[in-house]
């Protein structure tokens, strides 16, 4: 067989630059179209001047690599009579479809409530518009900043000086004696003394109720403890799968490309949100969305109804397997 070759012909392509009008204050880069944000910190409870770190996760359609998170101080998010800043912008690491920032801060006035919502810009060059979503404010109770009080400290002199001419007060030894005695802070290693001291109730019911119920209280505050730490995020978790099942319901109710638009949406913020979970049937669905949006040809609303009944069965078995 003969070889054919054959070319396309050139196509010529206008690269325009970012828009300066109309650019919102904290603009950094951002190029795309669904972007979202979400804010996290290590801890709620803090003193002033304790360090904070304060987590930002951006996902979104567009190159997640130009994406930067402008200097917070310097674009007045947050208030540097209040917070302790970086002076240099944070820089941010990609990872499964989402790039993560952590920003360490200082709380410096005891007032402050909450860190305020951080918006996000980005430019749609879909819509040929800057559009900004921000995060939602992060609770905080601040407490004053713990000083050694002078009272603490320990003088050496005694309190009651002897003055001249004056008897020697033999009951204040006597206490200073007693008090020496009951503070021996010796570590005695020989076991005959050890037992000697531990006196008739060392291996009596005394000794073991002691130990019993000192176990008892250990297994329960355990118990307690993973009890609270665990029905709060379990409840978090299915509020947020409720939430985006509400979404995805409501994607339904809108044509074809706004709709699917609106669960791939829905699906980017619920892994997001959930970043030990397993992602990849739901990037998968991601995928299908985005691939009927921009096929150019006209998309079957029965074909959207599928992908939203398998995007919350999927969830549904997710937060199951939890």
């Amino acid at each position: 067989p003969k070889p054919i070759s054959a070319a396309s012909t050139p196509l010529r392509l206008e690269v325009l630059p970012i828009p300066t009008a109309g650019r919102p204050t904290g603009f950094g880069g951002a190029v795309g179209e669904s972007f979202s944000v979400q804010a996290a910190t290590n801890r709620s409870v803090v003193r002033v001047g304790d360090p904070i770190s304060l987590d930002l996760t951006v996902s979104g359609v567009g190159n997640l690599t130009e994406v930067s998170i402008p200097l917070i101080g310097d674009c007045a998010i947050l208030d540097r009579e209040a917070f302790d800043v970086p002076e240099e912008p944070p820089t941010g690491n990609v990872a499964a479809g989402t790039k993560q920032f952590k920003i360490p801060i200082r709380v410096t006035d005891e007032s402050i409530t909450e860190i305020p919502p951080i918006p996000l810009a980005w430019f749609n060059p879909v819509k040929e518009k800057f559009e900004t979503t921000y995060t939602k404010p992060i609770a905080l109770q601040v407490k004053e900043a713990q000083m050694l009080d002078n009272s603490a400290i320990v003088s050496s002199q005694p309190t009651n000086p002897k003055q001249p001419g004056q008897a020697e007060d033999t009951t204040s030894k006597s206490k200073i004696a007693v008090q020496l005695s009951a503070a021996n802070l010796a570590i005695e290693t020989d076991p005959t003394v050890l037992l000697a001291a531990s006196g008739v109730f060392h291996f009596g019911t005394l000794h073991w109720m002691f130990y019993g119920v000192s176990i008892v209280l250990i297994l329960t505050a355990f118990v307690y403890r993973k009890i609270a730490t665990k029905d709060p995020e379990r409840l978090q978790s299915k509020s947020l799968s409720r939430q985006t099942n509400a979404q995805i319901d409501s994607a339904l109710s809108t044509e074809p490309v706004q709709g699917l638009t609106d669960i791939a949406e829905a699906l980017r913020k619920w892994i997001a949100e959930n970043p030990e979970r397993p992602r990849d049937s739901l990037e998968r669905l991601i995928s299908q969305c985005e691939e009927l949006r921009f096929a150019g040809a006209a998309i079957d609303f029965s074909r959207v109804r599928s992908i939203a009944a398998e995007a919350k069965e999927l969830i549904r078995s997710l937060e199951e397997g939890q």
